[in-house]
């Protein structure tokens, strides 16, 4: 994937991919953490995650602010 902060000041970003099934059971979930991304900064990023069988659905999330870590 990639991400472009549209932020007007440095942020942190999770990214989260979840596999479901038709009935939003999660079969599998993955995330990467960017910190500090600055206004306009594009990062580009892969995603892995083990997914039980029967996902039939790619969900994705985008959450920013402060992330401790």
């Amino acid at each position: 994937g990639e991400l472009t902060s549209s932020a007007n000041k440095a942020q942190d970003f999770l990214v989260s991919v979840s596999w479901t099934t038709s009935s939003n059971d999660v079969m599998g979930r993955g995330f990467k953490v960017f910190q500090d991304l600055e206004p306009g900064e594009t990062v580009r990023f892969k995603i892995k995650a083990e997914v039980a069988d029967g996902a039939s659905q790619c969900v994705p999330g985008v959450s920013y602010g402060v992330i401790k870590g």
